[in-house]
């Protein structure tokens, strides 16, 4: 794991993932990325000068061998976590009783795991021990063949003990010896195999797939927050269809929300392949369209979201019926409907959901899409007119009707009608003494 960080000596963990990496003037990602490589690179041979074996393990090894871009490097070792503290002048001891430190150095922050065989998986999530082994056993127990992959970078060669450049070369997601070991060992790793596929565009091996469909039922053990993220990543970074199909057939969805109606996963599959790469409020949406209301909020909080993605969620739901109910409003509450934050969100996902099936919803959206682009921002957000202090200040006394009345007021400016600070005033004036209210 690579953290894009600087560290101060002294800095506590948390400072340590808040400080960003500081690029040269000019400088662009793929200059930020060939820092954070050569500052592992460096990590790599401090250790061999050492004495140590170091090799660059899992996902930066897959990913250079598909040509993918490489923001982060695990870096394997047979030096035990307390010689890795004395090779290296800042290191956060993250999981040491596992073999992990993490080394800090001007470029980034990266995870150092010492070889390792894992034992006594009791709960599915956490090895109960762990002894330090050799290279070859090291990648014995982890994932995917995939992941397996070992890479000297001082001269590119790969160390394969698994058959890892095989499937990468037939694009094959395989689980490392027994699936059945492998899936009970860890059952994040099914949500693993999904993101996978669904990223790289890779077939699952059959005995694989098969293994995920026997411990579907065990998914729930994994905490939702670690859940959240690989379901997040499937869908933002990869084939959102594939992901959802996968997680669907094999049984891992109605596991984890069995709330959702089969018609509702239905209506997601069809809509979800149009839609493209989606952020996961997006996908909860259409999920949780035949869900009584307010559900989103059980779903967010057993989730974890954060704050925003439970505002997006829930003005998604809402919105729904909003959308079809905009064709009754008038120019000033399609204006305020359109100018709304997560408005273009609702508006993709519905025009995606409702095209080839209701034309007129379709019809809607489009014209609502077009006032959008043809209203100048100083119309859309007008200046607003007149305020709450003016009133006081005029004399009248505060209360409810100050809202209804300002909000009148700004219908009025949406419409054209009201375009000034003293017709503004006499409308409101009007409308309050309508409402019994004098000033004084």
């Amino acid at each position: 794991m690579t953290k894009s960080t600087l560290a101060s000596p002294g800095a506590t963990s948390d400072e340590l993932l808040a400080v960003p990496v500081k690029l040269a003037p000019g400088a662009d990602k793929s200059g930020e990325l060939e820092l954070i490589r050569r500052g592992a690179v460096r990590v790599v041979r401090r250790l061999r000068e050492r004495g140590f074996e170091a090799w660059f393990v899992g996902g930066c090894v897959r990913d250079r061998l598909l040509g993918r871009a490489i923001g982060e490097y695990d870096i394997a070792t047979d030096a035990r976590p307390e010689q890795v503290t004395k090779v290296f002048r800042h290191t956060i001891a993250v999981g040491a009783q596992f073999g992990v430190i993490v080394v800090i150095e001007p470029e980034a922050q990266y995870e150092v795991a010492t070889f390792r065989a894992e034992a006594e998986y009791t709960d599915g999530r956490r090895p109960g021990s762990v002894r330090f082994v050799n290279a070859k056993e090291d990648v014995l127990r982890r994932d995917f063949t995939i992941n397996g992959l070992l890479e000297d970078p001082d001269n590119g060669d790969i160390a394969d003990f698994v058959g890892g450049k095989a499937d990468l070369s037939a694009r094959v997601l395989r689980a490392i010896g027994d699936p059945h070991e492998r899936f009970a060992e860890d059952h994040l790793r099914m949500l693993r195999a999904v993101r996978f596929t669904a990223t790289l565009g890779f077939a699952l091996d059959d005995a694989t797939w098969k293994a995920m469909i026997a411990h579907a039922a065990s998914v729930t053990s994994v905490a939702m927050e670690r859940v959240q993220v690989e379901l997040r990543r499937a869908f933002a970074e990869g084939d959102p269809e594939v992901a959802l199909r996968l997680l669907d057939d094999s049984g891992l969805l109605a596991v984890l929300f069995h709330e959702v109606t089969p018609h509702a996963i239905a209506e997601t599959r069809r809509v979800i392949g149009r839609l493209g790469r989606a952020p996961l409020p997006w996908v909860l949406a259409l999920l949780l369209r035949d869900a009584p209301p307010g559900i989103e909020a059980a779903f967010s909080e057993r989730l974890k979201l954060s704050r925003d993605d439970r505002d997006l969620l829930a003005y998604l739901r809402q919105g729904h019926a909003r959308v079809s109910a905009a064709g009754r409003l008038g120019l000033a509450g399609r204006l305020r409907f359109v100018r709304e934050p997560h408005y273009g969100a609702l508006s993709r996902l519905e025009r995606v959901a409702a095209d080839g099936i209701y034309a007129p919803l379709v019809a809607l959206i489009d014209e609502l899409a077009a006032l959008k682009s043809a209203t100048p921002a100083e119309r859309l957000h007008p200046p607003r007119l007149l305020d709450g202090n003016m009133l006081r200040k005029a004399g009248y006394r505060p209360g409810p009707a100050f809202k209804t009345v300002l909000d009148a007021v700004e219908d009025e400016q949406l419409e054209g009608r009201l375009n000034d600070e003293a017709a503004a005033f006499a409308f409101a004036a009007e409308r309050l003494a309508s409402m019994g209210q004098i000033a004084s």
